[in-house]
């Protein structure tokens, strides 16, 4: 159940998106939906995927949230509220009930941010609310608020964070000033490598690794426009390069492995939120529609459980929304 009346405390903050910083946000509460329904899968059954809205949504609506796998359930920490205030709430979301705890506080009001899970601890690296930060904020479970742990070489927004093994890769994001091609990685959060350089640097790009292959899928360019490059990086060389395009610019989509597939989900085109899944080939960046999710969306937390991806909240334009889907291979 949720811990009635938690609001989320204002503080300072991020990057140059559309969304409104600042003020306070109350709790993605959970409350039960008409059944699951919607969705879609691509024609042809082998390698499709299917998605449905989730039997329960969240009460309240929330947008750019960090969302990481915990075990059996997700972390969803930050973000967006409906009036677009930057939150601080970190709560423990059970995906079989939509059971939703707040469970501790991140140190700073935080939206656009990275996440990963690492060593037991769930770690915020960047984003910000009214100015962009270099922090990396620190949640293990037990504590009631996050800790500062670390520090990014400079702050960095609107950034994306993907995971393999022990290591975190920090990609894409905005300065406040200037887009930052380096690419992170890091086993500890306080300490970073730059182990090669985005031939296209964006923000709000979508990033997956698997094996040796790192993909960065569209993304929001330096002249404000979405770009249609898929970048591959080899980590172990540190090459990088535009590999391929998709058939459209995108921008804002959400990356995750699910059965060691790369599937990017919503995001938009030409501002408008889409609800194509699309599956990224890692060693040459070529793209294939693999289904639709239930509702397009834009700017949603995402994080895989099993082998079932979840897409939490997001935006419709400019409008949070409350949706909880759920992404499974077919």
């Amino acid at each position: 159940m949720l811990l009635a009346g938690a609001t989320l405390a204002a503080g300072t903050s991020a990057c140059g998106s559309a969304a409104k910083h600042g003020g306070k946000g109350n709790a993605p509460k959970v409350t039960s939906a008409p059944g699951g329904s919607g969705g879609s899968r691509a024609p042809g059954g082998a390698g499709s995927v299917s998605a449905v809205s989730a039997p329960w949504q969240l009460a309240a609506p929330v947008t750019r949230p960090v969302v990481v796998g915990q075990g059996s359930s997700l972390l969803v920490m930050g973000g967006l509220d409906s009036g677009g205030g930057s939150t601080n709430g970190i709560f423990s979301l059970s995906p079989s009930t939509g059971a939703l705890v707040q469970v501790g506080s991140l140190a700073a009001p935080t939206h656009d941010a990275g996440g990963a899970f690492l060593h037991g601890s769930a770690l915020v690296f960047g984003g910000g609310s009214s100015s962009v930060y270099d922090t990396v904020q620190s949640w293990r479970r037990g504590l009631r608020s996050a800790s500062v742990i670390g520090h990014l070489p400079q702050p960095r927004a609107d950034c994306s964070v993907a995971t393999s093994g022990t290591t975190a890769y920090v990609g894409g994001g905005y300065s406040g000033t200037a887009m930052d091609p380096a690419l992170l990685s890091t086993s500890t959060g306080s300490s970073f490598r730059t182990i090669a350089q985005l031939p296209v640097p964006v923000r709000y790009g979508a990033m997956a690794v698997v094996g040796s292959r790192l993909v960065m899928v569209g993304g929001e360019t330096a002249s404000g426009s979405a770009t249609s490059v898929v970048q591959v990086v080899n980590l172990r060389t540190g090459r990088a390069a535009v590999a391929a395009r998709l058939p459209v610019a995108l921008d804002h989509a959400e990356s995750a492995v699910v059965g060691g597939r790369v599937l990017v989900v919503g995001g938009r085109v030409a501002n408008v939120p889409q609800s194509t899944i699309w599956q990224i080939d890692p060693t040459n960046g070529t793209a294939r529609r693999v289904g639709n999710l239930a509702v397009a969306v834009s700017d949603s937390g995402v994080a895989v459980v099993g082998n079932t991806l979840w897409v939490i909240g997001g935006q419709q334009g400019s409008t949070a929304v409350a949706t909880v889907q759920e992404v499974r291979l077919g």
